[in-house]
């Protein structure tokens, strides 16, 4: 066996701290570019775009989640890492990075990001503590 198969619980915790931490990441760029950006921006916008966050959670993220930890369950006792996501997936994340670096070099100003990035960063983030907290409820082994 490969060195690199661990015990399938362990994929909840690098799944979680994926998500828990490219949302962090985008919600910390929204608040740079809140800070020095768009001084005339308010803090409702953001707040605005934190429910938009929690809205895209409920109703999209977390059953993607949820679906990726019921496969996860139904792995071998031992597998390798990188099934801590389905390999198709791995597309799509090249496709998500693609778009955030065109978005950022593209002339679109910073304040028409601030909200996608956090919202799309909060509904990661909370993405995350569903895995991570799925890693500490009793599970079949």
């Amino acid at each position: 066996m490969s060195r690199f198969h661990v015990p399938r619980r362990w994929l909840l915790i690098l799944a979680g701290a994926t998500w828990f931490g490219v949302g962090f990441m985008l919600c910390y760029r929204a608040c740079g570019w809140l800070n020095t950006e768009s001084p005339d921006r308010t803090w409702m916008e953001e707040l605005g775009a934190i429910a938009t966050g929690f809205f895209l959670y409920s109703f999209a993220l977390s059953k993607v989640a949820q679906k990726n930890i019921d496969r996860i369950d139904d792995l071998p006792h031992r597998t390798h890492v990188w099934h801590f996501i389905p390999m198709k997936s791995y597309l799509m994340i090249a496709g998500m990075i693609g778009l955030g670096v065109l978005l950022r070099n593209s002339s679109l100003p910073r304040e028409l990001l601030i909200i996608p990035y956090t919202a799309m960063g909060g509904a990661l983030i909370l993405g995350g503590v569903l895995y991570l907290r799925s890693f500490f409820v009793p599970r079949r082994d």
